[in-house]
């Protein structure tokens, strides 16, 4: 893999202040504070993580896979940023994803750890973290809620993105969703879901897919190397992985397949059939584009998706 330095643009620029940002961006404070750096980027704000060079490349590979599939998936683009500090001395430049701020200020913006807070909602009734719990709070708390097909439909078919991509990071922090809430009565700056009627609920933008590929933390930074069909997922379909265990696919794909099959067959006929992946490594072989993939890394991503793509047509013929 290499980096074409010549075609990633650089900037000078101070961060925006914290105070500012809590106006402008619907994340609890205390998670803001750990992604606080936020620049207005020719007139966009945008977020910006600095990552080593294997982890960049996941994330825009997934994108660029996510948008060819109809998702709708956060924007990343390259950048050197050299920060502003206090006094105009100018920071180290470093290197990042920057990405557009996506939020419609209308909407709150729920992660699942939100969500697994009982002030805020019922979810943790439904159990532990897991797609099965996850499922069944969107199923059953907003039965009658425009939107509420879409976002089971959507979050199904992250799970099976994730796991055709080896997404292994999709924590309760890097899920969210979209809700439109009338203000509380008693408490308007309450921004929960108790006592609120809700008028709609949709899934957010994906983001946040740097862990995928077969990446594995080494004694010298993230590497490319892990091509087995191990998935190592941050999220278990649900508290007994176990009980489906001795077939010749993932038992998780598999329960997701037996349980919500009106939403999950559509994706994963896709991923067993076609091989749109093949387009993505291709737009990644050109001379000029700003990641350049070479012929080991194109067989190491070929292996997954080759390998994916037998699994999932033996769970369709079981």
């Amino acid at each position: 893999m290499k980096f074409n330095e010549s075609v990633i643009p650089h900037y000078e620029i101070e961060r925006v202040p914290f105070e500012d940002l809590k106006k402008m961006i619907k994340i609890e404070p205390e998670h803001l504070k750990e992604k606080s750096s936020w620049f207005i980027i020719n007139g966009v704000l945008c977020y910006f993580k600095e990552r080593e060079q294997t982890r960049m490349f996941s994330e825009i590979f997934c994108e660029e896979y996510g948008k060819i599939l109809g998702f709708n998936m956060a924007q990343y683009s390259l950048a050197y940023i050299s920060e502003r500090e206090v006094g105009g001395k100018k920071g180290e430049s470093k290197i990042g994803l920057l990405s557009p701020n996506y939020q419609d200020p209308q909407y709150n913006y729920l992660l699942v750890s939100d969500l697994m807070n009982a002030q805020i909602s019922n979810y943790s009734a439904y159990g532990s973290y897991s797609m099965q719990s996850l499922l069944s709070f969107i199923d059953n708390e907003f039965i009658n809620i425009p939107g509420r097909e879409e976002t089971l439909k959507s979050t199904v078919e992250k799970y099976i993105f994730d796991f055709n991509t080896k997404q292994i990071d999709n924590n309760p922090k890097n899920m969210c969703y979209e809700i439109l809430a009338e203000d509380n009565a008693t408490n308007p700056k309450y921004w929960g879901l108790h006592g609120r009627k809700v008028k709609q609920i949709r899934p957010a933008t994906f983001f946040d897919c740097e862990k995928s590929l077969g990446i594995v933390k080494t004694g010298s930074g993230y590497q490319l190397t892990d091509s087995t069909l191990s998935w190592e997922s941050a999220c278990p379909y649900s508290s007994n992985d176990s009980e489906y265990e001795g077939l010749d696919v993932d038992p998780r794909i598999l329960q997701l397949y037996i349980e919500y099959p009106q939403y999950a067959k559509p994706l994963i006929e896709r991923f067993a059939y076609d091989d749109e992946y093949r387009k993505v490594i291709e737009a990644f072989e050109h001379a000029n584009g700003k990641i350049i993939v070479d012929k080991a890394l194109k067989k190491h991503l070929l292996a997954i998706f080759l390998g994916r793509q037998d699994e999932f047509k033996r769970l369709l013929s079981l």
